[in-house]
């Protein structure tokens, strides 16, 4: 813990005027420091410092304040080794642009997948810990939707064309089957649609071409040779058609969806999730502040003023 404090010394002298400037002297720059609303802020405070660890000496000494011992910058590099592919999927589920309720279950299981990666560096100084401790929670976090038994997440996964089946072959303690899948995509979608009595093609516009960046997730894959998953079409049921020719079209941006448009409508229904307040959050948090005297704050004298001017109008 002795590496945490002494980032937080040097946060809270990139916090004073003086101290600012020569930070800003020796770096070229000017240090960030954690902030309360953001989930990974004390991660990437870390990382810009180890970015600059050969002008951490001349800064600890400039600073008049006690410096890294090597163990300790090697015990802040598994820190951040660790928990950078954490800090980056929570980044990009949090994101603004790609929200969709698909992109959590492939998420999870990329996560997992490079988290389990790291399992065959050799730490020295708590990373492994770390690494099992995320691990484990990850597992029991999210043990529904890594079974397969969140079936929303599953549906939402599959209908987005990035991933289709390819996040499958990850999963290893499941009873469920791709043929398992597909069977309840068609029996749910038949039953959404008819319900809604949307099966009319012409009756949602098209879809606008997305970018999608695919080298964050990791499925084992490499993106080649995708394995095709189609069957043998066991009746002429339009949205099993669909389906079939959806999962072996090799196009991964949402624009395709405009030539299945049954299954266009089943995923604009799982995808759609509920709008989050964090943009708003942080444009009107408190966040550290909230208890800070604020100009508009009443001081003591004012509040007992009011309250024997209450007090005198009550007894009147």
């Amino acid at each position: 813990m002795h590496a945490f404090d002494k980032c937080s010394k040097l946060w809270k002298k990139a916090g004073k005027p003086k101290s600012s400037e020569i930070i800003l002297e020796v770096l070229n720059h000017t240090l960030s420091y954690p902030g309360q609303t953001r989930w990974n802020s004390y991660f990437d405070s870390i990382s810009q410092i180890l970015k600059e660890k050969h002008k951490l000496p001349t800064l600890f000494q400039r600073l008049d304040l006690v410096g890294f011992k090597e163990t300790e910058v090697q015990y802040l590099e598994e820190y951040v080794m660790v928990m950078s592919p954490l800090a980056a999927t929570l980044d990009f589920l949090q994101g603004q642009n790609m929200n969709y309720y698909g992109y959590l279950l492939p998420s999870i299981i990329s996560l997992k997948n490079k988290l389990e990666k790291l399992t065959v560096e050799n730490f020295s100084y708590g990373g492994q810990v770390l690494l099992e401790a995320i691990l484990k929670g990850i597992n029991k976090r999210f043990l529904s939707i890594l079974t397969l038994h969140e079936r929303d997440a599953v549906f939402a996964a599959v209908l987005c064309p990035q991933f289709k089946l390819r996040w499958f072959q990850c999963i290893s303690s499941s009873n469920c089957t791709i043929e398992n899948i597909k069977h309840d995509i068609v029996k749910t979608g038949s039953r959404e649609l008819s319900c809604r009595d949307d099966f009319d093609e012409k009756s949602s516009p098209p879809l606008a071409p997305l970018e999608v960046d695919d080298n964050f997730f990791d499925f084992n894959d490499n993106n080649e040779n995708e394995e095709t998953v189609s069957t043998k079409v066991k009746n002429n049921h339009k949205l099993e058609l669909e389906l079939i020719k959806y999962l072996d079209d090799k196009r991964k941006n949402f624009e395709m969806l405009n030539d299945y448009p049954l299954l266009k409508k089943l995923s604009l229904k799982f995808n759609t999730c509920l709008p989050s307040s964090a943009a708003v959050e942080r444009m009107f948090s408190f966040a550290s502040i909230v208890n800070s005297p604020r100009r508009n704050a009443l001081s003591d004298d004012n509040f007992e003023m009011l309250v024997l001017l209450k007090a005198n109008y009550t007894y009147q």
